[in-house]
């Protein structure tokens, strides 16, 4: 079985701790929190009108549709109003 990009992250990411699957999720959880901050601190600084409307979530979607490249409207949370 070839191995995929999900296969190499998982196995970088636990390379990077010595094979500690504690600190790895440890870690990931620090940069999720880290992600969601700035997040929430570039939707304060980020007018309503320069986004036409778009606002991010932070939370993720129910069903991600598969990565394939080509993203739409409906992929990104962009609501099209014109």
């Amino acid at each position: 079985m070839k191995p995929t990009l999900e296969d190499s992250a998982v196995q970088q990411a636990l390379e990077k701790y010595d094979g500690d699957a504690h600190a790895v999720i440890a870690g990931l959880l620090a940069d999720c929190g880290h992600l969601r901050n700035q997040l929430a601190l570039a939707s304060r600084m980020m007018g309503h009108g320069y986004s036409r409307g778009w606002v991010p979530d932070p939370d993720r979607l129910p069903n991600p549709p598969p990565d394939n490249g080509a993203q739409d409207a409906k992929t990104v949370g962009w609501r099209d109003e014109g």
